[in-house]
């Protein structure tokens, strides 16, 4: 297998397991301790920190854990692809215990400049760009906004302006390569 045969395995593993998942994912065990984290634009040294600080002797310390994470995981550090795969492992292995919400930098249009430049300089230009393009399409499987424990609201970029139930976070359509209108819900959390 190559890089990208690799690739698309783990990608569809990842999706599979997302299925699902609606736009808004209620997560409802209150015996659970809850993480949360943000931006982590391709830094793989944050990620190592994040597993190191909460589940440093091996996977059986997130037994009682979740973790949600809020989006934008590629574009700027240059392990942006080491981070989304990091994460859509963890994902796959274990779903009960990690969120990973979509950002703004999980639509193509917004990370085109520099994650395509990451995979093209790491893989080729040929095969850099299919693996950029799996990538952003198994993007479309993630989840917009998570509420935990029927009280906390979490999502990457806010509360959109004109929401009034979150039925319609429900409702936004996942699979979306882009959505770069400022007035759409989607493009708001």
């Amino acid at each position: 297998m190559n890089n990208a045969e690799n690739l698309d395995l783990v990608c569809q593993l990842f999706e599979r397991t997302l299925s699902n998942e609606l736009s808004l994912v209620r997560i409802n065990d209150f015996r659970l301790i809850y993480h949360f984290f943000g931006d982590l634009h391709g830094s793989f040294s944050d990620m190592a920190l994040i597993r190191t600080k909460f589940w440093p002797n091996g996977s059986h310390e997130i037994n009682d854990k979740h973790f949600v994470f809020l989006g934008d995981y590629v574009d700027r550090g240059i392990h942006g692809f080491e981070v989304i795969i990091f994460l859509f492992m963890l994902k796959t292995m274990y779903p009960a215990n990690f969120t990973i919400l979509r950002g703004n930098h999980e639509f193509c249009d917004m990370n085109r400049q520099s994650f395509l430049l990451e995979m093209r300089l790491k893989f080729g230009d040929e095969i850099g760009y299919q693996m950029w393009t799996r990538i952003n399409v198994a993007f479309g499987a993630l989840p917009y906004a998570a509420i935990i424990c029927d009280n906390i609201f979490s999502c990457h970029g806010g509360i959109p302006k004109h929401l009034r139930s979150m039925e319609q976070i429900e409702q936004v359509p996942k699979w979306i390569l882009n959505d770069l209108d400022e007035n759409s819900v989607g493009f708001q959390l």
